[in-house]
């Protein structure tokens, strides 16, 4: 669950020429930090990453959730060697919570206390297998950050195991993040507005709060009918309530807008991809017959068209390269089964279909 919190935030980084856009993949752009401790230079240590929000550098509006992550690999992940045994860490008697240690400091170098709340359990140990990772995450909650004072803060996180009493002990340090704390200005561009209410959306569906999630993601989609990271969560939503054809619906929309705001990119919305494929699958399995379903699969230099259909019914087929302009690639298609099956030839440009009656 973790994993896909921290992806959900970092969507909310990438900012570009402005705006909003969706974000492709979990990436934390830091240091690392290495400590041999007492173990033989030869043997894995833990090498760990710190962000705020999935940033290094966080300009943190009072009143805003913060969400901070640990991530923690080790050493000898990228190197070619056949050790694979797992690298444990165990928390010691006081947990996570007495063997994860914050330090904030203030400008000025004086120490400082936030609250700070782990998400997950307290005591369960990690193991890391070469290639693998362990994440830690922490929220302050909206509520919380308005007492925050104003001002810079150097943040990083020590890892402690020395009371532990097994797996790796030792103690290091992550390299210190930037945390600039501000009142929230006013009043807020249109940007600055859907930051805010992603951010508590996304807070809200993570500490189980769904129905305040809906209703921030709600306001934003009424003032903003065409933000792609709010439709893509307004279809999580959905799918967490068990309504997969809303959730279908969302994240198609989500997807559409995604194309149509960025015509050029080189890169696909892989993971919003692989959602919207779950939902019309568990539409397929549930056997929905009242909503027209194509899926579409490349064979060859054909594209294979197929979708679930009524006897009594006549469809045509359509395609556009921007979700403006359509041709009509087939029509007068009917069928006496419980489905329609075509072909079309693969286009040089990237291509959308859809099925109309």
């Amino acid at each position: 669950m973790l994993r896909q919190a921290l992806h959900s935030i970092t969507q909310l980084a990438h900012v570009s020429a402005g705006r909003l856009r969706v974000g492709i993949a979990v990436a934390f752009v830091s240091g690392m930090s290495f400590l041999a401790a007492t173990h033989a230079a030869t043997e894995a240590q833990p090498h760990l990453t710190f962000g705020a929000n999935g940033q290094t550098q966080l300009a943190l509006f009072r009143g805003w959730p913060v969400l901070f992550t640990l991530e923690i690999i080790r050493s000898d992940s990228f190197q070619t060697t056949t050790n694979a045994e797992p690298f444990l860490i165990v928390p010691g008697p006081r947990g996570w919570t007495g063997s994860i240690l914050f330090g904030v400091k203030t400008g000025d170098g004086s120490e400082v206390t936030w609250p700070t709340h782990l998400v997950g359990d307290e005591q369960e140990p990690v193991s890391i297998g070469r290639r693998e990772a362990a994440e830690f995450g922490w929220w302050i909650h909206p509520a919380e950050t308005t007492t925050l004072p104003v001002g810079d803060y150097q943040i990083s996180t020590e890892l402690n195991t020395l009371d532990s009493a097994d797996g790796w002990i030792g103690k290091t340090n992550s390299p210190a993040i930037l945390v600039r704390v501000e009142d929230e200005p006013a009043p807020l561009t249109p940007e600055l507005r859907a930051e805010k209410l992603l951010r508590l959306a996304y807070h809200a569906f993570w500490t189980g709060q769904t129905n305040d999630a809906a209703s921030f993601v709600n306001e934003l989609l009424v003032e903003q009918p065409t933000n792609v990271v709010a439709l893509s969560l307004q279809g999580d939503l959905a799918e967490l309530s068990g309504n997969h054809a809303e959730a279908l619906v969302a994240r198609g929309r989500a997807l559409r807008e995604f194309y149509l705001q960025n015509p050029d990119s080189d890169e696909l919305p892989t993971t919003l991809i692989q959602q919207h494929r779950a939902s019309l699958i568990e539409m397929l399995s549930a056997g929905t017959s009242d909503r027209t379903i194509l899926t579409a699969r490349l064979e060859g230099q054909e594209v294979v068209l197929e979708w679930n259909a009524a006897a009594s019914e006549i469809y045509r087929v359509e395609a556009s390269s921007d979700f403006q302009n359509w041709t009509v690639l087939r029509q007068g298609l009917s069928t006496s089964a419980s489905s329609i099956q075509t072909r079309v030839p693969v286009s040089e440009r990237s291509q959308f279909f859809r099925v109309a009656r």
